[in-house]
């Protein structure tokens, strides 16, 4: 085994959710640190775009989920 790959499908990478508070100690980083890089990641993202980057505010999927497409510039 060369590596490894985690991947954590974050709903919010803003919100200081009660997961975070009750896991906090549990998990390997604590809820601040990732806090602060999710929002700075989406920091100059315009408002439009942020259901694209953060699913919590995504609708639901439709029958056809190729036309969020279309929202792009």
């Amino acid at each position: 085994l060369g590596g490894i790959c985690l991947i954590s499908p974050w709903l919010s990478l803003d919100t200081w959710t009660p997961s975070f508070v009750k896991n906090n100690d549990l998990d390997i980083l604590a809820g601040r640190s990732p806090l602060y890089w999710g929002k700075a990641y989406h920091s100059d993202v315009p408002e439009s775009y942020l259901p694209l980057i953060k699913p919590v505010l995504s609708a639901p999927v439709s029958q056809e989920p190729w036309k969020w497409l279309a929202t792009l510039d």
